[in-house]
């Protein structure tokens, strides 16, 4: 194909060298770490617990971490063998003019989308951290997502190398809080009875349905971010560091961060069922953040850290959400600022 007749975006694109990439632990690992350890995916697992046991969510956690391996694979290795990102080799399979729709304009939708619930979760755990009751629909927490979000959206568009710096060691800090919330919640895992949930609000204790559950919430937090796997796979030297990337990144980090989030939500039921109500579990309102929170507030004297931590865990999946639509929308549209 001439490429004088190529659209903008495919004539400026240039393949990553092989001198500018790394090994897998210094860029995909830690990156895709970074998305499973944070709120919206442990606060998810609340929902297998919906439908089935702590085992059962267990059960499915580990498929579901699988699956997301698969969904990053083909995208991952099709990255680091032509150093191109995701619109780039999109439009080998949907046309020049289709990519800019397909994967282009609706990945950056998506990732607005994104951008907000991480916005809401950063929100929850803000109010929380100052002692506030305010909740979703009221004006204080409308506020605070409103600053939360313009602020991480102006860093993620103009700043991406300070969120680089930092995706690199923070996701240490939600990992360690999530273990220790999980080991501290321990007690009532034992007292956690999915059939004495069932009498009181209707909860289907079926080992498959819990099992679904808890891979359909991996999977579907994860499936943008899968798709996408050739913008961070680009930066990767060879196979190896693909696979190394994802299995570390994804599969390895997705199963301890749910797993100890079913701890310590299964574990805070079982010691205080009440909170099973006040989080809707069981009934078709399900607030799957409310009953995490409420499971991290119940550590108890460590829970306001935990609030502060969770807080700041979600600076960076924020900004990176408002990066990747902002490259998304300018490539797609040059004379469109970031």
């Amino acid at each position: 194909m001439d490429r004088r007749t190529l659209p903008d975006y495919l004539k400026a694109a240039t393949p990553n060298p092989l001198t500018n990439r790394a090994p897998w632990y210094k860029n995909t690992a830690p990156s895709y770490a970074g998305i499973f350890l944070s709120v919206p995916f442990m606060a998810g697992m609340a929902g297998a617990l919906q439908y089935g046991s702590l085992w059962a969510g267990i059960v499915g956690l580990v498929l579901g971490a699988l699956f997301c391996f698969l969904l990053y694979y083909v995208p991952g290795i099709l990255g680091q063998r032509t150093g191109m990102p995701l619109y780039v080799i999109g439009a080998s399979t949907f046309g020049t003019q289709g990519a800019i729709l397909m994967p282009g304009l609706l990945m950056g939708v998506l990732q607005i989308g994104w951008h907000a619930v991480f916005t809401t979760a950063a929100a929850s755990f803000f109010m929380q951290a100052i002692g506030s009751t305010a909740g979703p629909n009221t004006g204080s927490f409308w506020v605070v997502c409103a600053v939360w979000g313009l602020a991480l959206a102006f860093v993620g568009a103009v700043g991406i190398r300070w969120l680089g710096a930092l995706s690199s060691w923070l996701p240490i800090l939600p990992l360690i809080t999530i273990i220790v919330a999980g080991l501290s919640n321990a007690s009532g895992i034992e007292k956690f009875n999915v059939q004495g949930l069932s009498a009181a609000g209707g909860v289907v204790p079926l080992l498959g349905l819990g099992a679904f559950a808890a891979l359909q919430a991996a999977a579907g937090f994860f499936a943008s971010a899968g798709a996408a796997g050739a913008d961070f796979t680009l930066n990767s030297r060879d196979r190896k560091d693909v696979v190394l990337g994802g299995f570390f990144g994804i599969t390895v980090a997705a199963v301890v961060a749910g797993f100890f989030a079913l701890l310590t939500v299964a574990g805070a039921l079982g010691n205080d069922p009440q909170l099973a109500v006040q989080a809707g579990l069981g009934t078709p309102g399900l607030d799957v953040n409310k009953a995490f929170i409420s499971s991290i507030g119940a550590v108890g004297g460590l829970s306001k850290v935990m609030f502060w931590v969770f807080v700041i865990a979600c600076i960076c999946p924020t900004g990176f959400c408002a990066f990747l639509a902002a490259n998304t929308f300018s490539t797609m549209f040059p004379k469109l600022p970031r």
